[in-house]
């Protein structure tokens, strides 16, 4: 072959070489990084943001932003932003830059008292790589900042450094993404780790975990609890490291969404349990979520509070500290005895403190499965050794409670285990089913004395607020009152961050509410934080406002129940009922005047009803309160032989109306919080068979008349899952009573067949089993429905006219709604666990709209038949909601009462 074909071939061969060589290179900085795999293993916190724009935004228009702007961090922030935009010489400002960019945080310790932030940033389009090509080139021909380059395993580090606040900024580059950190050391590290392959992400528990596809969330946040420690002792004194160090042990990580209202910050997750031996999890682990009933006994001055759900309290103690003083056999044995007495609630309060050089007075608060015997046992125990002694019994009356003292050191670290120490001395008392232990009488004096003058979380309107946006179950808590602990902080904080804390000494006290809590489902914790400004308003400035308050109606008191729909009897015109504080019952016209009020003396139960009742044949309005049923005329007065008295030992529930023959002779029907029925004619007698008609349990939901042939059929669901069919005369019919054997708290949805065996009926369990039967007494279908977790509840909700219904399902603050086929028609996350009403209104063809109110943050949300919102304005309210539709108008005239209001607020149907 001649020599100038060799040298064209070994060309072609460099050619195609060098072409596969930079295609490589090329695929290589294309393909995409997951720059969670970058973040360290040393990360304490790792922050995923997004929607910055939006966030911003949202924040701006809250109160939480009046506190975070005074921040000096974030200040200076804003100030270097500003500064880098007006050197960079560039239209687009670097926040829009970053506004719509998923940006990746981690913090890092980098020694005993310091710590650092890196961040991950991708660049993806030319766009973006000009825009941060011209703003790197213009800062560094700029004289205000600094510039060096230096090399590290290959890879180039440039930094920037403003001299005049000696700030600087290091970055390097990597396959189109840049990482940038104050601090050089932790993004070599980050090169080490490319270097080395170790491409793991520290949240790979949570691979499938993306709370920013949810709307309304800016941001996932990652916790390493195996890191937290070592963060938490650059700020607080060696003394409390111990106690922190195992209380960080329940979880080794969590990933939290996080939202921000008007007037908090939330973040809710799940966290996997640390598995390691002799952690907090395995002395909690197994335990069911316990609601807090404690906090009727929890003083208002109480400044840090740890709650634990045990249902042996004596686990903890094996957390052990030094080794104590040892204790005489019979002794020891009484104190072991003692300690597995107690269980259900423990809680252990720090109180409040006004000297900063004092340690704060701790109180423990333990439930005793049967109080008397545990303080039979103490009282036996505390006799004994005094007599060994012989020394006085202490013994002091402070009102109704008798306050003694157990003469053992560190009585309650023997009990509960080394978080419960620092009692020198040890005096108790009971107090409803718990046990108060305090180092000294005055404490558990001062503690009866906040009991007694209702100067107690229970009773604390604030703290009340705070609690229903707390998850009401939970394995372990951590509340903290920020103003409350502002010494004890002061106290146990290091002296090089002192100055730090007291420059931050109004946003900390800003945000006095806070929350830590973890709640056991199946394998994991749900985890909820809460940062809540108590002061703050919960309402929000938010443009184009769609939701119009049309009018607005006021009452000298606050209304408690309503509003109650009915028609004038005059001109058929919508007019509204409401009960106020006084018991007053007001009726509102359309124009929305006040048109009758009438005294009542007792509050309504369930629904205003009406009929064209008595022999005049004009409607009524005809409801029961706790123990009458009452008749009203067009003008609010009591109709003659009205009202029906019923006995004072009874609890009425709810008025249902029936008409078995259609013909106007209604018949009176009443259920009691005991499972007695009552039924009356419109003499007021009662009926044979109802006399009353006493049943196992409550009735759950409002006894459902159905017409098959000729037969008049009540069907009665009670609470404990009995289902009746019951005649006109009180009897059962063949096939009832039978039990579904589940409970039940919501409505039933029937209809009538052509004789019992094609009549059905269906409801929902609590627990989420869908069961239809006929009025046979036979069972047709049981389907249970996917629950969540254990705590799920579901609730069959009819809709407004009770032609349709469906499925709500309410699950650690998600409410699901479903279709009776189960196909799904609305999820949505809301800010808390509390109890949520939900409403359905079908007007025909795509008039639908679900109403879901939230009774803690009491707000309510509209959503149409898409599931999307209605209008962006906050509708303050914690009660039902009426809710009509114009079809000449094609408006919706919504009805709620707040405070001692009722408003009438209008929008339009979507198109």
């Amino acid at each position: 072959m001649p020599k100038k074909y060799i040298l064209y071939l070994v060309g072609l061969l460099v050619l195609a070489g060098l072409g596969y060589y930079g295609f490589s290179k090329w695929t290589e900085a294309r393909e995409k990084v997951d720059l969670w795999t970058l973040v360290p293993d040393d990360a304490v916190f790792v922050i995923e943001s997004g929607n910055h724009a939006d966030m911003i935004d949202r924040l701006k228009r809250t109160q939480v932003w009046e506190s975070l702007s005074e921040v000096t961090y974030l200040r200076r922030l804003e100030e270097n932003m500003v500064l880098i935009d007006s050197l960079a010489d560039n239209r687009e400002t670097l926040f829009k830059f970053l506004a719509s960019k998923r940006v990746l945080s981690s913090v890092h310790v980098t020694s005993k008292n310091d710590f650092e932030l890196v961040f991950y940033l991708p660049i993806s389009t030319v766009k973006e790589h000009r825009y941060m090509r011209t703003l790197v080139e213009n800062l560094e021909k700029n004289g205000e900042f600094e510039h060096s380059t230096h090399q590290y395993q290959g890879t180039t580090i440039t930094e920037f450094r403003n001299p005049a606040t000696r700030q600087s900024l290091s970055y390097f580059t990597y396959r189109n993404n840049l990482i940038m950190s104050p601090s050089a050391v932790l993004l070599e590290g980050i090169i080490r780790r490319i270097k080395r392959k170790q491409f793991v992400s520290v949240a790979a528990d949570y691979k499938n975990i993306n709370y920013l596809n949810q709307e309304k969330v800016y941001a996932n946040v990652f916790i390493n609890y195996r890191n937290l420690p070592a963060f938490l002792n650059i700020f607080v004194k060696q003394e409390l490291q111990p106690d922190m160090e195992y209380l960080c042990g329940l979880s080794r990580n969590s990933m939290l969404e996080f939202k921000l209202e008007n007037n908090k910050l939330f973040l809710n997750g799940f966290s996997n349990p640390e598995t390691l031996s002799q952690t907090f999890y395995n002395h909690l682990s197994g335990q069911k979520p316990r609601p807090m009933e404690l906090e009727q006994l929890l003083s208002n001055r109480i400044a840090l509070f740890l709650h634990f759900g045990l249902d042996k309290a004596r686990r903890l103690r094996q957390y052990n500290g030094a080794k104590l003083p040892e204790l005489r056999p019979e002794f020891k044995a009484q104190t072991d005895t003692l300690s597995q007495l107690f269980g259900g609630e423990l809680g252990l309060a720090y109180m409040q403190t006004y000297n900063p050089n004092a340690s704060p007075e701790k109180v423990v608060f333990a439930e005793a499965k049967v109080p008397d015997n545990a303080i039979k046992r103490l009282n036996t125990l505390a006799l004994e050794i005094n007599l060994l002694n012989k020394t006085v019994p202490y013994k002091e009356q402070k009102g109704n409670y008798t306050i003694r003292m157990v003469p053992v050191k560190e009585f309650p670290q023997r009990l509960f285990g080394k978080l419960f120490r620092g009692f020198e001395q040890c005096y108790f008392v009971a107090m409803q089913q718990y046990v108060v232990f305090a180092d000294n009488p005055a404490t558990l004096r001062s503690v009866i004395n906040d009991f007694e003058a209702e100067n107690v979380w229970g009773k604390s309107v604030a703290q009340k607020a705070f609690l229903e946006e707390t998850q009401h179950e939970a394995n372990f808590s951590v509340f903290l009152n920020s103003e409350n602990a502002w010494q004890m902080l002061s106290r146990y904080v290091n002296n090089e961050k002192r100055e730090s804390l007291l420059r931050n000494e109004s946003l900390i006290k800003d945000f006095n509410q806070i929350s830590w809590q973890f709640s056991q489902v199946e394998k994991q914790y749900y985890t909820s934080i809460l940062l809540r400004q108590q002061d703050a308003q919960a309402t929000e400035d938010l443009p184009s406002d769609t939701l119009e308050v049309e009018k607005t109606t006021p009452f000298p008191s606050k209304l408690t129940a309503g509003p109650f729909a009915a028609r004038s009897p005059l001109n058929r015109g919508l007019e509204m009922l409401v009960q106020d504080s006084n018991f007053v019952l007001h009726n509102i016209s359309y124009e929305g005047r006040i048109t009758w009020s009438d005294s009542l003396n007792e509050a309504v139960k369930g629904e205003i009803l009406q009929a064209p009742f008595g022999s005049d044949g004009k409607t009524k309005y005809l409801f029961a309160t706790s123990h009458r049923i009452h008749c009203l005329d067009r003008s609010g007065k009591e109709v003659e032989s009205f009202p029906y008295y019923l006995p004072d030992s009874l609890r009425l529930q709810r008025l249902t109306i029936l008409d078995f023959n259609k013909n106007g002779d209604h018949k009176l029907l009443v259920d009691d919080d005991l499972g007695n029925l009552f039924m009356f004619n419109e003499a007021g007698d009662l009926m044979p068979g109802w006399e009353p008609l006493s049943l196992e349990s409550r009735v759950a939901i409002a006894p459902q008349h159905f017409r098959v042939g000729s037969k008049n059929v009540i069907v009665v669901v009670l609470e404990n899952g009995l289902v009746y069919a019951l005649d006109e005369e009180g009897e059962t019919y063949p096939g009832f009573p039978f039990s579904i054997r589940a409970s039940v708290r919501s409505g039933m949805f029937g209809k009538a067949g052509s004789n019992l065996r094609k009549s059905e009926v269906t409801l929902v369990t609590l627990r989420g089993e869908v069961i239809t039967f006929n009025l046979a007494g036979e069972i047709l279908k049981r389907h249970q429905l996917v629950r969540p977790e254990r705590n799920a509840t579901f609730e069959l909700i009819p809709e407004n006219s009770g032609k349709s219904y469906l499925i709500a399902r309410q699950s650690l603050g998600r409410v699901t709604l479903l279709s009776p086929d189960f196909k799904l028609l609305l999820e949505r996350n809301f800010f808390t666990s509390s109890r949520k009403i939900v409403q359905y209104f079908l007007f025909g063809g795509d008039n639908v709209i679900y109403v879901i109110t939230e009774t803690g943050p009491q707000k309510t949300y509209l959503f149409d038949v898409k599931a999307q919102p209605v209008g962006n304005r906050v509708i303050e309210n914690r009660n039902p909601v009426k809710l009509v539709y114009n079809d000449i108008t094609r408006e919706f005239q919504l009805y709620k009462i707040f405070g001692s209001e009722l408003k009438k607020i209008t929008f339009e149907r979507k198109n």
